[in-house]
């Protein structure tokens, strides 16, 4: 190769190819264009991956027990096998470059992945630059190369994505081989994988499931009163003192004679009887239009409102974003840069022309001069690498691209044009009346200002009142009379949780804060991106399903038995969210500079520690075989003795009956019975029985298993010569 000042190295080779286009004339090579403005490559993502157990140490390629835990003294990395050659061209150009340019894709793990490379292959003397592209347009990739940083400024990010690498492989390897043990020790078969933060899935779906099995319905009641005032009528909630007795501990009316009671009581009324206004209170409310969406708020509505799966939406966002028609796809931010609001004009002007009169049409009656909340400064924190997921001005050919694709575009395309919508003003009035000495309350709102709402149906209305949730009050003041008109018992009955489906599984990860029970760790965890990642979330989802652990029902996540089973054996520290979601935050603060690299592995090697204890002492239940104890009934066991495998009774020791093992599956027939015979083992004395083996007939002790001596059969007798 000839020496080339400027080698930029991309994750991809659509972005590569984006990338050479803006530096003019590519000429495409074997693994590399040639520019006017340098070479560019591109990696396929990691082309490096961390070494197994085995590839430390021979030794561990047999599962014990003795050999947890296994954590490295160094680290080792290895150049993946399916992508020696591409890494061989990246490897040549670093050598004959001065200037390389790191294009990974603006996250931890494309920080990682060209990092981790240059790291290997070594870059001593050479500048080091790093530019981010958010979409692969030629007006956004044009604008980044003229915005080159220093590499080493991403560092921190680079750390965090090699913290969690290595905490995953450590959590992960060490912890799956324990509890594989343990489970076969106790006559489970397969493998128990476990993960830091499939375990952590895991139990939030069996909890959820054990939550709706052991809920029991309760049966309570609402008195709705009706008053009126001028010529309105409005519906009011009686809303008992919270020591009334009937109540339970939510303070719902649950006893049937009470509710009746007070029915009786409000409507033993005269003609004359009114209900007072002791509180009118009438508050302005802006609604904003919702944010842009981040991977994992598309994920959860597309699954909602088309039941599309994790992994479908992210594989339709990465074809539109490789076709230049939206943002890069694998971000976990909801907000823009205010840089970006100046190709607003550009984006609405193309959607205009979009040949889809639903996007058009809308694209009319928006506003490019207005900026709402979505867009921040360029150095705020939630778009310091990334931002939300928006079309760039490419539109897309809506005939040609898939269904799925369609529906995606259209969602991200709508919500990016919510953001050039005014608030829906709207008024909320609160009022509570005093009638038979019991205290009523209603609410009620009123749109003063529809802004957005006018041209984008909202996916839920705000509202104090969700009965009635568009009741339109009468301007009342305290102390006015309100005559009462009637009212009306409703009898209800709670519900139970609902099941999880991808997109409220996807949504619950992200906001694993929801689901810590320690208040103070729940403040904490608040702000943290929640486990998981947005490009790893759909995956872990996935797993669990192709592993077994999941099934999937009319959109509903049923955990298997091979769950349940996982899950209770597991100890606290790896399924519930506490553990998983504070090294998460840790990695977030890794990656901000705010937390020490070195102290988050020592507090890795120490968690992994303590989970190979607590594999050591876990109960498991003994597996269910199918094959039962003809001694106690009890399950039978395949086991590996001295001699070989045998069937024994879980019921041991109180029941000691055992088995032969017949290729997998226990001998059950009848044992024979020793005969007057003269024909005795020469080990244990007991008496020789005839059998029928693989080789032909031969003579066993009847002492089997405990004594397993066997003699040749020679005319019907025992060989004891050629034993």
């Amino acid at each position: 190769m000839k020496n080339g000042a400027t080698l930029y190295i991309a994750e991809k080779p659509s972005v590569a190819a984006a990338i050479a286009e803006a530096l003019g004339s590519p000429k495409k090579k074997n693994g590399y264009f040639e520019t006017d403005g340098g070479r560019v490559s591109w990696l396929y993502g990691h082309l490096l991956r961390q070494a197994m157990p085995e590839e430390y140490d021979k030794s561990y390629e047999s599962w014990s027990v003795g050999s947890l835990p296994i954590i490295p003294d160094a680290w080792k990395m290895l150049v993946s096998p399916d992508k020696k050659d591409q890494f061989k061209t990246v490897k040549e150009l670093i050598a004959d470059s001065q200037v390389i340019v790191h294009a990974g894709d603006p996250d931890r793990e494309g920080q990682l992945l060209v990092d981790e490379l240059l790291e290997y292959v070594g870059v001593e003397n050479r500048i080091v630059q790093r530019i981010l592209i958010n979409a692969v347009d030629d007006t956004n990739v044009r604008r980044c190369l003229v915005d080159k940083r220093d590499n080493s400024t991403y560092q921190n990010l680079s750390k965090s994505g090699k913290a969690r690498a290595r905490f995953d492989w450590l959590i992960g390897l060490n912890g799956t081989r324990a509890f594989t043990l343990r489970a076969q020790a106790a006559g489970h078969k397969g493998v128990q994988n476990v993960g830091r933060v499939k375990s952590v899935v895991q139990s939030l779906v069996v909890e959820r499931e054990r939550a709706i099995t052991d809920f029991k319905t309760v049966d309570y009641y609402v008195i709705k009163g009706l008053f009126s005032h001028g010529e309105k009528t409005f519906s009011a909630t009686w809303a008992p003192d919270k020591d009334r007795p009937g109540l339970d501990s939510e303070s719902r009316l649950v006893s049937k004679t009470d509710a009746e009671k007070m029915m009786s009581l409000f409507l033993s009324k005269t003609p004359d009887e009114y209900g007072t206004v002791t509180l009118y209170k009438k508050e302005k409310k802006n609604e904003p239009p919702k944010l842009p969406f981040s991977l994992s708020s598309l994920q959860a509505h597309a699954n909602k409102m088309y039941g599309l799966s994790a992994k479908a939406v992210l594989e339709a966002t990465d074809s539109l974003y490789n076709k230049k028609h939206l943002s890069y796809p694998r971000s976990s931010s909801e907000y823009l840069p205010e840089s970006q609001h100046k190709d607003a004009k550009d984006i609405l002007n193309a959607l205009i022309k979009l040949d889809a009169e639903s996007i058009s049409d809308i694209a009319h009656k928006v506003n490019h001069d207005i900026k709402g909340r979505a867009w921040l400064e360029a150095e705020h924190e939630k778009i310091a690498i990334h931002h939300a997921i928006i079309p760039t001005s490419v539109m897309p050919d809506l005939s040609a691209i898939s269904e799925n694709e369609t529906i995606i575009y259209t969602l991200v395309v709508m919500r990016y044009m919510m953001q050039f919508c005014e608030p829906c003003v709207y008024e909320v009035v609160t009022v509570e009346l005093k009638y038979q000495e019991e205290r009523f309350k209603a609410s009620g709102r009123t749109v003063a200002k529809p802004g957005w709402t006018a041209i984008f149906k909202p996916d839920n209305a705000d509202s104090a009142d969700k009965d009635n949730p568009d009741q339109a009050l009468p301007v009342m003041k305290e102390g006015d009379k309100a005559p009462f008109q009637g009212a009306e018992l409703q009898e209800k009955k709670t519900k139970p949780p609902k099941r999880f489906t991808q997109g409220t599984l996807i949504t619950a990860m992200k906001e694993i804060y929801k689901y810590v029970k320690d208040p103070a760790r729940k403040e904490q965890l608040r702000e943290c991106e929640g486990i998981g990642t947005e490009a790893t979330r759909y995956k872990i989802i996935d797993d669990l399903f192709t592993g077994g652990f999941f099934e999937e029902k009319k959109k509903d996540i049923f955990p298997t038995e091979k769950c349940f089973s996982l899950v209770d054996m597991l100890p606290g520290a790896l399924k519930e969210p506490d553990t998983t979601a504070l090294m998460e935050d840790k990695m977030e603060r890794i990656a901000k500079g705010r937390y020490d690299f070195d102290t988050f592995m020592k507090e890795t090697e120490e968690e992994t520690r303590r989970i190979i204890e607590a594999a050591k002492n876990a109960t498991v239940k003994k597996a269910e075989s199918g094959f039962i104890c003809g001694s106690c009934g009890k399950s039978l066991s395949r086991r590996k003795g001295p001699n070989g495998y045998f069937w024994g009774c879980t019921g041991y020791p109180e029941c000691k009956q055992s088995y032969p093992d017949n290729a997998g599956k226990p001998d059950m027939k009848p044992r024979q019975k020793a005969v007057a015979s003269i024909h005795k083992c020469q080990k244990c004395g007991k008496a020789l029985v005839i059998r029928k083996g693989k080789k032909g007939p031969f003579w066993g002790c009847i002492g089997y298993p405990d004594c397993r001596e066997t003699y040749p059969d020679k005319e019907g007798q025992p060989n004891y010569l050629k034993k």
